[in-house]
């Protein structure tokens, strides 16, 4: 056998499927053959001859390329997996920041919608009460001129009449305030600079509370330094600033105490300092004391509307000054207000006029304490004797000399001076203001029905807050009658007459009573007839006065009375009502209110029910 005639084929399985001759050079070349192994087929003869053909194999192993084996499969599957899981992880951690971050917005939004409705309710409220106070003090006084101008002396009507004039003025002044208020809140406000004497024009303004510091005894010290040149001001905005920091000072200033005004040169500007003796103000209750609607917390939380210092700060921005607040709680209070001199400062929209021009300030008369109240101790034939609390000075006075007419009168400012007094004097009825500094009426009373002696003392509130919350609130703290300003003196007076009578009844046992009657009929008898003005007075109440559960009243109620427990209460109220509109010569709502029904129609058509005659009949 020749080598040179030898022929040589071959084949690679699963790359090729035929056979392959080899060339002259007698190799093989194999391309693109997939990993793995592999049978080699070599085959060897001589053509023309008849000798067996010559067959060989071998097995070839090609190796993986790394990311095509298992393990990098099984790598990519897991780190697949990972990517999945970490993707998801995140997708859910980020939703759930962003849900968190939702849940805080919608939180802190809803917060400040809340603190923005509180902020409302209680402007509304201050407003309702800076409202309703001068009204009544406007209102009752023009009842009595009307009602009994030929009795009042001419000094007693010159006395109303002066009345009724501070409270249109203070009527007018909030008015402007609120309008003032609303111009700012939209930049509608048009100022008319003018160069003035900034320390006269004060000095006149400062003449308008003679009257207010008086009634309290506080002494006003007013200095000013030397200002040649005239400041460029908004007279009327520099009367408003000065009309709110004074009512401030003077309001939250104690008895016989003083308020010092200064005015400082300071060069290229000046300032108004204006420093009370008051209950001063927490230091981080001074940044929001400007704040639209606020109103600080404590003891002085009821009073105002809120708008006051914002205003002032409001005129004192646009005027291109600056107005800020300096006080220690415990320590008064100093509010500074710095004008700058000159107009370059001044917006180009304002008006500006170059020369002086005088404004002539109204000089109130002064009128002394003399004028304006009677002693702390009204005097009267009368024995009974009345306590009336109230914090503002103009109806207090009117009060006490409307009371005093009838009865021995003794007056406090608020609840804690009240307190005082009942240790020093015996009263047999006390008249309450709701709301007031320091401690208010509902706290007033609270602290009253704690102590042993004052538990069944009768108290009318007379309050400016109208609201049935208002009036249950009011009722529940243990007052016997709530009456809401404005309120005519002679219904005032009928409600404590009737108060009165009860109180002489039950404290001479002079409740009619059947023979034979069971102890809880007389005891509910008791409970109803004092609260008789109560006009939520209910089932419920009485089973929480009788300290049993509503369910065993009404089944003891049942064993020992055919009448139903509210049916028993309705005869009670109209059997009063009626001995008070034959005997007391009660008008219909006089007795209506007296009887705790709030409604004249409703309490007309009970009583004919009831009697089978109208009460105007009776």
């Amino acid at each position: 056998m020749s080598p040179e005639r030898t022929i040589f084929r071959y084949k690679l399985d699963d790359v090729q499927s035929e056979w392959e001759i080899s060339n002259d050079i007698r190799e093989a070349a194999f391309t693109n053959v997939p990993p793995g192994w592999h049978t080699f087929h070599l085959e060897a003869y001589q053509p023309n001859e008849q000798e067996e053909i010559k067959t060989a194999t071998i097995d070839i192993f090609i190796p993986y390329y790394f990311y095509e084996t298992n393990w990098f499969y099984g790598i990519m599957i897991l780190l697949g997996l990972c990517s999945m899981y970490g993707g998801i992880r995140y997708r859910t951690r980020l939703l759930k920041r962003r849900e968190r971050e939702l849940q805080t917005r919608v939180s802190q939004q809803t917060q400040e919608l809340q603190e923005a409705a509180e902020q409302k309710s209680r402007f509304f409220s201050g407003i309702t009460h800076e409202l309703k106070t001068p009204l009544s003090l406007i209102a009752s006084p023009l009842d009595d001129l009307l009602e009994d101008g030929i009795e009042l002396s001419e000094k007693n009507t010159k006395e109303r009449l002066q009345l009724m004039k501070r409270n249109s003025d203070r009527l007018q002044n909030l008015v402007d305030q609120i309008l003032g208020v609303s111009k700012l809140n939209a930049d509608k406000l048009s100022l008319t600079f003018k160069p003035v004497d900034i320390a006269e024009l004060t000095g006149q303004l400062l003449g308008q509370f003679q009257s207010s510091l008086d009634q309290k005894e506080i002494t006003l010290s007013f200095e000013s330094d030397k200002i040649d040149e005239k400041i460029y001001l908004d007279t009327d905005a520099w009367e408003r600033i000065i009309i709110n920091l004074m009512s401030n000072a003077i309001k939250f200033s104690p008895r016989k105490s003083t308020i010092q005004v200064n005015l400082s040169n300071l060069g290229d500007s000046v300032a108004l300092r204006i420093k009370d003796e008051g209950v001063g103000i927490d230091k981080e209750e001074a940044e929001k004391v400007f704040d639209y609607l606020y109103q600080a917390e404590g003891a002085y939380s009821a009073e105002g509307t809120g708008i006051g210092l914002y205003l002032v700060k409001g005129l004192v921005d646009r005027m291109g000054g600056e107005v800020r607040v300096v006080s220690n709680k415990g320590e008064g209070a100093e509010f500074i207000v710095t004008m700058k001199k000159g107009y370059s400062h001044l917006r180009d929209s304002d008006t500006i006029i170059h020369f002086p021009v005088s404004r002539p300030v109204e000089q109130k008369k002064k009128e002394t304490d003399k004028d304006l109240s009677i002693n702390q101790h009204g005097i009267s034939s009368k024995k009974e004797h009345l306590l009336l609390v109230e914090d503002n000075d103009d109806f207090r006075n009117y009060l006490q000399s409307v009371l005093s007419e009838e009865y021995q009168v003794t007056v406090a400012r608020e609840g804690t001076e009240a307190l005082e007094l009942l240790q020093e004097e015996k009263v047999d009825l006390v008249i309450s203001d709701v709301m007031m500094p320091k401690m208010n009426g509902l706290e007033f009373v609270n602290n009253l029905r704690k102590q042993e002696e004052y538990k069944k003392l009768p108290v009318i509130f007379l309050s400016a807050k109208n609201l049935d919350t208002d009036k249950e609130a009011g009722l529940s703290s243990g007052a016997d009658v709530y009456l809401t300003k404005p309120i005519k003196s002679k219904l005032l007076l009928s409600q404590i007459e009737a108060v009165l009578r009860r109180e002489s009844i039950l404290k001479g046992n002079q409740l009619h009573e059947e023979d034979g009657e069971d102890e809880l009929v007389k005891e509910v008898r008791e409970i109803v007839y004092r609260q008789l003005a109560n006009q939520a007075l209910s089932v419920e109440l009485l089973a929480d006065a009788l300290f049993v559960s509503r369910s065993k009243l009404y089944a003891d109620w049942k064993e020992v009375c055919d009448t139903s427990l509210n049916a028993f209460i309705k005869k009670l109220r109209l059997d009063e009502a009626r001995k008070l509109i034959k005997e007391q010569n009660f008008s219909v709502q006089e007795a209506a209110t007296a009887v705790g029904f709030p409604d004249p129609n409703y309490f007309s058509t009970s009583f004919k029910k009831e009697f089978g005659v109208s009460p105007s009949e009776v």
